[in-house]
């Protein structure tokens, strides 16, 4: 057992450095955690307002929240979607190699995407007294996964560019019988939707943001608080009873309307859409998810979609240097930042009703804003998520700037767009 530390001010003992340092942050008057403050303070790491804070789990009672309508399970028609790829050597077993192989090997020119890998096994069977893998890779559609069995038989002499003896990989329509399901069979746009809890609890907003902005959301709701002197855990029970006793503020805005024969031609555009198999985000709620590049690929299976959305960005602001698309269906909840260098533009489009709005917190107040068939300039910089709605079908486009030559400093939450002419609201 290692020997206790001891405080150099009033010689108490204590199991751990986490106890001590509490115990010296505590600023209480007449404690040594005020004496302490008085010098100035613990020092910090010059970058310790810039981390993540921590959050530690275990919400309370009142800050639980029920499922929502949208996950990201799979959905009826996956299993005729879905081969079985086998014959595969250990060294190929990974998701990295698969794609390589995948790329090369699938028939080109017949708009095939690369599919979700949601199963690897890599020491599953013998063949030749060699151990063999297999993976389970869910394609858009039956019709994509048909015209992906052409790849059978294909030969490799490498992988990811190393040399290996030669082997073919062997594709075929997976067997239900022997491979389990791989989710819900139940679409997740027909489950119940609940507008009980519209915002995620706070504790979730707060695990989004760094310790620099826990303490000055502190100061701004609690002035005269020192944030800085207490741990991650007091801070952010402080922040939870501040919240708790004074609800964020929020204020509402309405996007700029957009022309609606744009918006009937880019939903009628997404209606048809030939999704991923899985969304291309992790731990996001969402029927679908897309990311696109906005350079158009030879042979490229959303040309159409993507020139819809730079006709929309022509009326919004031409000179916006958006390099990637965002497009969803389906997507709420999930209070998260993105990794942008500027500010992006929103824009959502459907059939929804009663809610489907975009929320950004900014630690000050809570941004509700309106984008059905109109477009916002906001930060996604900022904490942020969408509101479950009642009913409906409620689809998203992000345009986003990635490509760090174009990096922008953050401003505020909320930006004034660039109204378009002709606009009318339904």
């Amino acid at each position: 057992m290692s020997e206790p530390l001891i405080c150099t001010f009033c010689d108490a003992k204590f199991e751990s450095r986490n106890a001590l340092f509490r115990h010296l942050r505590d600023a209480t008057e007449g404690t040594c955690g005020a004496h302490v403050a008085s010098l100035g303070g613990i020092r910090t790491s010059e970058n310790d307002g810039k981390r993540r804070l921590c959050v530690p789990r275990g919400p309370r009672s009142k800050e639980r929240t029920t499922t929502t309508a949208h996950t990201s399970t799979a959905t009826p028609g996956e299993d005729d979607a879905t081969l079985w790829i086998g014959d595969l050597p250990r060294k190929a077993a990974t998701k990295r190699v698969l794609h390589d192989i995948l790329y090369r090997a699938l028939p080109r020119g017949r708009s095939i995407i690369m599919p979700a890998i949601v199963a690897i096994h890599a020491k599953a069977y013998k063949s030749d007294g060699e151990w063999r893998g297999y993976a389970l890779a869910v394609f858009r559609d039956k019709a994509e996964a048909e015209a992906a069995l052409d790849a059978n038989g294909f030969e490799l002499h490498s992988l990811c560019g190393e040399d290996v003896p030669p082997f073919r990989i062997r594709v075929q329509r997976r067997n239900v019988r022997e491979s389990p399901s791989t989710g819900s069979a139940t679409p997740p746009a027909q489950r119940p939707q609940t507008l009980q809890y519209q915002d995620p609890p706070m504790r979730r907003v707060l695990a989004c943001i760094t310790r620099g902005e826990a303490e000055e959301r502190l100061e701004h709701i609690r002035p005269g608080v020192a944030g800085g002197s207490l741990s991650d855990k007091c801070l952010v029970d402080e922040l939870l009873d501040a919240h708790e006793a004074s609800p964020p503020v929020e204020i509402r805005h309405d996007g700029v309307p957009l022309p609606r024969e744009a918006c009937d031609e880019i939903r009628r555009i997404l209606e048809k859409t030939r999704w991923p198999a899985r969304p291309q985000r992790k731990r996001v709620h969402a029927r679908h998810y897309m990311i696109l590049k906005r350079k158009v690929a030879v042979d490229d299976c959303y040309l159409e979609l993507k020139s819809a959305c730079e006709r929309i960005m022509k009326i919004v602001n031409p000179s916006f240097p958006y390099d990637t698309l965002a497009i969803t269906e389906g997507f709420v909840g999930n209070a998260h930042k993105d990794d942008d260098q500027a500010p992006q533009y929103a824009i959502s489009l459907g059939d929804f009703e009663d809610g489907g709005e975009l929320v950004i917190d900014d630690g000050k107040v809570r941004h509700v804003i309106s984008t059905k068939n109109a477009v916002a300039c906001v930060d996604g910089r900022f904490t942020h998520w969408v509101r479950p709605w009642a009913r409906g079908t409620r689809f998203s486009i992000i345009f986003v700037v990635l490509k760090p030559e174009n990096f922008v400093a953050r401003a505020g939450a909320v930006l004034a767009p660039v109204a378009p002419p002709n606009a009318c609201r339904n």
